[in-house]
């Protein structure tokens, strides 16, 4: 028993000497700390006082080139253009870029998923896949949208990311195949419809991207009006009679 007291009490002698130098030791980096805190106040003190005096002799110059230049003019102008450039960094350049110039970015960014403002936006291939307006990421307003080889798809209004609102839309070979009013993606109000090759076929009106109401229907060989008629859900209206004028052109 006598052999463990003696043990134990040599242990907790050990711990309480290194507790004792560790608590030495981080008494003494509070005190370099201190120290260290009141020389940079110090220095800062000093600078701003030497900022602030009046140059009086040579040596409140510094000569360069010929001429002498007052160290308080130089500092105080480093410190101005320090902060200006800060500021048009990180503060006014954000601000303008959208706003006084159209911002570049890729699709998969965070920047782009943030962005507000006029905008070109690239895929991951750096394709232009769109060019307009941009709120917190999303196509708004007027805006060109296009495919990943370059070609048009769509330019127009834009609302939430869709086409709302009046625009043009194409298809593949870049042929025109509408133009009037949309709402949420789908034709929706007065518009033109075209076929494949750009021939106008039909001028009236759209619901939920469907020929819906009344309209006239065209000859794509010849562009005469051939139809005036009725539509419900891109169907003739069987109720109502289509009424033959083959005498004008659009």
């Amino acid at each position: 028993m006598a052999v463990l007291g003696d043990i134990f009490s040599r242990i907790t002698t050990t711990l309480q000497s290194q507790f004792a130098a560790l608590t030495n030791f981080l008494v003494q980096l509070q005190n370099f700390g201190t120290r260290a805190a009141q020389a940079v106040q110090q220095k800062v003190q000093k600078f701003i006082q030497t900022l602030l005096k009046e140059p009086r002799s040579k040596k409140d110059y510094w000569y360069v080139f010929g001429l002498y230049f007052s160290k308080r003019f130089v500092i105080m102008l480093t410190i101005i253009v320090g902060v200006l450039g800060y500021f048009s960094i990180y503060y006014a350049y954000p601000w303008a870029e959208g706003k006084l110039w159209t911002a570049n970015m890729s699709l998969n960014t965070t920047k782009y998923s943030k962005f507000s403002g006029k905008a070109r936006v690239y895929d991951t291939d750096d394709a232009l896949v769109f060019e307009g307006t941009l709120e917190k990421g999303v196509p708004s307003g007027y805006g060109i949208q296009y495919d990943s080889d370059g070609n048009l798809i769509y330019k127009g209004n834009f609302v939430s990311g869709k086409y709302s609102g009046e625009g043009e839309l194409y298809n593949s070979d870049v042929v025109m195949i509408y133009n009037g009013s949309f709402l949420s993606n789908k034709y929706d109000g007065e518009g033109k419809l075209y076929n494949d090759i750009g021939k106008i076929i039909y001028v009236g009106n759209f619901s939920v991207g469907q020929r819906s109401g009344k309209g006239i229907e065209y000859d794509p060989d010849t562009a005469l009006k051939k139809y005036y008629v009725d539509y419900a859900n891109d169907v003739r209206d069987s109720r109502k009679k289509a009424y033959r004028n083959c005498h004008q052109r659009n």
